[in-house]
């Protein structure tokens, strides 16, 4: 194998080894809970001014309050579970440098997203953290900004693939409680290009051309080069042809792609650093709205004993000790 790329590869391994084992699966944190969209609806349709509002109509309210946490947790731990996965993938054995730079380019988009959420937060509250009620709005509020498709895939359930034609997302009022309309993910990575890794467009635009089969096929499997000489000094070029072909110190590439594997590893190292400041908003999310939803509960009275608490925990009210908690 070339050094020169065994020793930069080397220097990912680590770097994915680190990402790996960073410890963010408690199950207070990974385990979301949501009532659903029919009670925030249905929250949403109580103005201020409503009157007659029935036992249900507050139970409704109660439980719409842990959408915001709920937006929040699945926009910043499944980025660092999926960036953990592309690692270990990386991790588990060599399949080629096609293989790679394609979880390169999955990771690039979810840390670019990831950091584009952590700046934003930053840049509204002047800090990654949680400390009151409209905190935990702003920030869901962001979070939810991150959400979208290009494809209105609800009107199509009902249809195979061959039935589908027109699959544009539109927005509707009746149905939908948020515009979920795609943003590109070239918006994102442009503004952490400028606010935090220099280059990280130019590498991604590389890790996408080169898992394009119009020019990576041929690098990806023809990167294992020997040159012989002819007599005449004719130059015979041999490759392997291999989807785990290993460069050559004989292919001008090659010094791209070290530099590719580095890139890589600045990244992560990068997203390390990260993921402190995510998992503390992750938990002060959950501490500050179960303590608003129990609060509710508490002085609402309108849940039975056997009712499900509308924490999310998955408890009755009887059982639920943080409700109980004098």
């Amino acid at each position: 194998m070339n050094s020169k790329f065994e020793q930069a590869r080397e220097n990912l391994l680590d770097a994915c080894r680190e990402v790996v084992d960073l410890k963010i699966t408690p199950k207070k944190i990974c385990s979301i809970s949501s009532w659903g969209a029919d009670s925030t609806r249905h929250a949403n349709k109580i103005s201020p001014n409503s009157i007659n509002v029935t036992d249900h109509d507050v139970r409704q309210v109660i439980r719409s309050q842990l959408a915001e946490h709920y937006v929040i947790t699945s926009a910043l731990i499944t980025r660092i579970q999926l960036i953990q996965m592309s690692c270990s993938k990386i991790l588990n054995s060599w399949n080629g440098m096609s293989s790679d730079f394609n979880e390169f380019r999955y990771i690039v988009e979810r840390y670019a997203i990831l950091n584009d959420i952590l700046n934003k937060i930053d840049k509204k509250l002047g800090k990654a953290s949680i400390g009151k009620l409209e905190d935990l709005n702003e920030v869901s509020e962001i979070c939810l900004n991150f959400v979208g498709t290009r494809f209105d895939w609800r009107n199509k359930l009902d249809k195979n693939f061959e039935e589908m034609k027109e699959t544009d997302y539109k927005f509707s009022e009746n149905v939908d409680l948020h515009n979920f309309s795609s943003r590109s993910i070239l918006t994102s990575i442009d503004r952490i290009n400028k606010s935090r890794i220099n280059g990280l467009r130019p590498f991604y635009s590389l890790c996408c051309e080169f898992v394009h089969p119009n020019i990576g096929d041929h690098m990806s499997c023809m990167s294992d080069l020997e040159i012989r000489y002819a007599k005449d000094g004719s130059i015979l070029r041999m490759r392997n042809s291999s989807n785990v072909s290993i460069p050559s110190d004989l292919n001008a590439e090659s010094e791209l792609w070290c530099r590719g594997y580095s890139f890589a590893e600045k990244i992560l190292k990068d997203f390390i650093s990260r993921v402190p400041e995510t998992i503390n908003l992750v938990k002060q999310s959950i501490i500050l709205s179960t303590t608003v939803i129990h609060s509710l509960a508490k002085r609402s009275n309108v849940f039975e004993l056997n009712d499900l608490c509308p924490c999310g925990n998955g408890r009755s009210v009887k059982n639920c000790r943080r409700l109980n908690k004098k």
